[in-house]
């Protein structure tokens, strides 16, 4: 257990949420303090619906680092209101693949990469 159930407890959240593939490709899984710290950084205290957000900017993540987020990309395709596969948008240079799923407490966006922190 990364002890996470105190830090999302209650609240909105946004979740950057790797797909399986993503996580296979790490070499290792961290323990402890460092997976709570990978974990929280795929989250965001807030939600941020993909389809109405600023182009680009930072994000503080639920660990604290900053984040850059950008969904100006040429090839973001703004027809994602109908569905919600983007061809674009990205986390730190990592793309986001399926956008604005539902979720009780925020909302969740599939990420190509695993996000790690610095």
């Amino acid at each position: 257990s990364a002890g996470l159930e105190d830090a999302l407890s209650s609240g909105e959240y946004t979740l950057f949420a790797p797909s399986d593939a993503a996580f296979e490709k790490l070499q290792s899984v961290p323990s402890g303090e460092d997976l709570r710290d990978l974990l929280l950084y795929h989250v965001v205290p807030n939600r941020i619906i993909n389809s109405i957000a600023i182009p680009h900017g930072s994000l503080v993540m639920g660990n604290g680092e900053t984040t850059h987020f950008d969904t100006s990309s040429d090839e973001y395709s703004h027809h994602h209101l109908s569905s919600p596969h983007i061809h674009g948008g990205y986390i730190n240079n990592v793309s986001l693949y399926w956008t604005d799923i539902p979720a009780v407490n925020g909302v969740i966006h599939e990420v190509t990469e695993v996000l790690v922190p610095k």
